[in-house]
């Protein structure tokens, strides 16, 4: 019934992951005292991919008139993972079949049981079984438990997201999948408003919901899957919840909430009655949708200040984010973290929805190089203030004012360098905020192509203490042998040339400094090599004219070869001493001055490589040499001392 909440033992990390749905078939009773009976279950494909989507049609018979309410008819599954974890998973009414839909955690067999419940009694199908197998998907995202300032996959990869908002009206964008995942573009922040595909209309009461709407969200979710797009699938947009006197336009609550029919925007807020229909709603949502890997977060509110009566209503909308919030954490058995926001301006710092929610977030609307400057400071902000990942929910130029790739650019570097857990996200409607250019695509592209290596949640990253001129903002992040930064002109147009910036809080020796420009996304300017004392450094930055970015890493353990020696069938074999947590490159090349260029093996695990290509022995006329480096995270060592194999020495019989 209703307050069976979705449940699940917790998880190891790791996990793979498989889509299945239930499909249950209603047939009425004739019988309307009759227990509730599930008839058959037909398995739709076995084995199945991690999040491919497998079927199960299911016959029952049930007495309900309201296949919504689960108070009257209730459907659920429990599977039990290879590991003999449970999980209860919702059942949901799609128009034609009933459907639960499961995201499986273990590659292996996997059992589940259906279960139905009606006002006469309950009934429970045979066990069935399936099998997952493994996929190159990582799962669902997760509030990292090794940094969660950031976020990563299920499986324990790093995450990092770089996206836009575009909320409605997707069909308007027919190629916004495709664009955003040639770019690498990985965030997409949708809506569901009472203009596009808000579930309850005016025609289907709060106690119903629009079908060809859900189906439409069907749509948009299987969309991100096939394009690696992460859907923030907003709950409510405040236009919603907003009612008359409230001093913003739109009281959508009225005039087309049906929610209205019990009471007012602020009573939503508090009204038993309407809490009890909302639960229901989100019971709906989570089952229809929470399974999906293309669910990156539940934003449950959209600038809460813009509901009910009067504006930014603390003493209702606290309380009733609370509990929106802890119903999405305690009935999403798939644990998609959440988030909620305050609308632009001085309100935005909302410190009680802020501790409740998994990722703070601001919204900005600012024209000029000054934006950049404001999500810095204020996703810096929510860093210092909350051990939690951070971004920026929308951002863009205030309205009427024509957005431009500038604006986009430098908004998108300046909370990424800040230390947000994903890019700001620009508002784009196909109205008065537009909607990306194939130049702003590019963009998005230039910073996937900078932060793309870089395990955010694994580096230990805290904000880099920087000091530049006074025409110049730089911000960045530093953990103990890697950081980024990103350097702003604010009064761009010329060129310029012997800048100094000073980076404080490093280890003392040797770093390496890569810079790139960010208007190209490519590294223009050759590894620079420069010295810590101190616990600071001092360097130049190469010439730029409106921002530049770098990459510094401190190099760290060196591995040294300690053998070569030849092996049966003309091989070589080379032995190095460990790094901890290290990956190596092996280089080679005939010249012994050679600097490490192109890897001839990359990756490797094991402090061991036998070169096995043919006429590297033998050879009189070339020796070969061998340099080993060690890779932590993104940094490479510094490169190994150098031995060699000499083919002339090798056939008078010397090693």
């Amino acid at each position: 019934m209703l307050d069976n909440k979705n449940f699940k033992s917790r998880l190891p990390k790791g996990v793979a992951l498989v889509c299945l749905t239930l499909i249950v078939t209603f047939i009425g009773l004739s019988d309307p005292f009759a227990a509730p009976s599930i008839n058959h279950v037909t398995l739709g494909s076995d084995p199945v991919g991690r999040y491919e989507r497998l079927e199960l049609d299911v016959e029952l018979t049930a007495s309900y008139t309201n296949p919504f309410d689960p108070d009257e008819i209730d459907l659920w599954a429990v599977f039990t993972s290879p590991g003999l974890e449970e999980w209860r998973v919702n059942g949901f009414w799609d128009g034609t079949d009933w459907k639960v839909r499961f995201a499986a955690g273990d590659t292996g067999s996997w059992s589940y049981r259906v279960h139905v419940q009606d006002s006469t009694g309950q009934d429970s199908s045979g066990v069935g079984t399936f099998t997952c197998e493994s996929s190159p998907h990582h799962g669902w995202l997760r509030v990292s438990t090794t940094d969660p300032h950031f976020l990563c996959h299920d499986d324990g990869t790093s995450f990092y997201g770089v996206g836009q908002c575009r909320c409605w009206d997707l069909g308007a964008v027919p190629t916004i999948f495709s664009d955003m995942q040639e770019q690498g573009m990985n965030i997409l922040h949708y809506w569901m408003p009472s203009w596009d595909n808000m579930l309850v209309t005016l025609s289907t009461g709060y106690d119903h919901y629009d079908l060809t709407r859900a189906a439409n969200v069907d749509a948009v979710v299987d969309s991100c899957e096939q394009h690696d797009v992460y859907l923030l699938l907003t709950i409510w947009n405040h236009d919603e919840l907003r009612g008359a006197g409230h001093p913003w336009d739109r009281k959508y609550f009225d005039d087309y909430n049906p929610f209205h029919d019990l009471t007012t925007a602020t009573g939503f807020m508090s009204d038993s009655t309407s809490w009890v229909y909302q639960q229901k709603l989100y019971r709906y949502i989570i089952a229809r949708w929470g399974y999906s890997r293309a669910i990156g977060l539940w934003p449950t509110i959209c600038e809460i200040d813009g509901t009910t009566n009067s504006w930014n209503n603390d003493a209702a909308t606290n309380p009733w984010h609370s509990k929106i919030n802890a119903y999405f954490k305690d009935h999403d058995p798939f644990g998609h973290p959440t988030t909620a926001s305050k609308s632009a301006g001085s309100i935005w710092n909302w410190s009680n929805g802020f501790g409740v929610t998994d990722l703070p977030q601001a919204h900005i609307y600012e024209n000029g190089v000054g934006v950049a400057n404001t999500i810095a400071s204020r996703t810096r902000t929510m860093w210092n203030n909350y051990t939690k990942p951070n971004f920026i929910g929308e951002f863009g130029a205030v309205y009427g004012t024509a957005q431009t790739t500038k604006h986009f650019h430098d908004g998108l570097w300046a909370g990424f360098a800040a230390g947000g857990a994903m890019a700001p996200l620009d508002w784009n409607d196909g109205g008065s905020w537009e909607d990306l250019t194939p130049e702003m695509y590019d963009h998005g592209g230039y910073l996937v192509g900078f932060a793309s290596a870089i395990p955010f949640d694994q580096l230990d990253l805290g904000p880099a203490t920087l000091s530049i001129g006074s025409e110049f903002k730089a911000w960045g992040m530093r953990g103990s042998n890697l950081g980024y930064l990103w350097v702003q002109d604010t009064s761009p147009g010329e060129v310029n040339s012997g800048v100094t910036l000073t980076i404080s809080g490093l280890t003392d020796g040797l770093w390496e400094l890569r810079w790139y420009n960010t208007w190209t996304g490519t590294y223009d300017v050759g590894t620079i090599s420069d010295t810590s004392s101190g616990s600071s450094m001092t360097t130049t930055v190469p010439d730029f004219t409106s921002d530049i970015a770098c990459k510094f890493s401190y190099p760290g353990d060196t591995p040294t070869i300690t053998s070569i020696c030849l092996m049966g069938g003309n091989k070589l074999h080379l032995v190095w001493t460990k790094v901890i947590g290290a990956k190596y490159n092996i280089y080679r090349d005939t010249d012994p001055d050679f600097a490490p260029a192109t890897p001839v093996a990359t990756g490797l695990t094991d402090s061991t490589y036998i070169d096995t290509d043919a006429g590297i022995v033998g050879d009189p006329g070339n020796n070969y040499f061998y340099i080993v480096t060690a890779i932590v995270g993104e940094v490479e060592s510094w490169p190994s001392n150098r031995v060699g194999e000499f083919d002339a020495g090798l056939l008078n019989g010397a090693k």
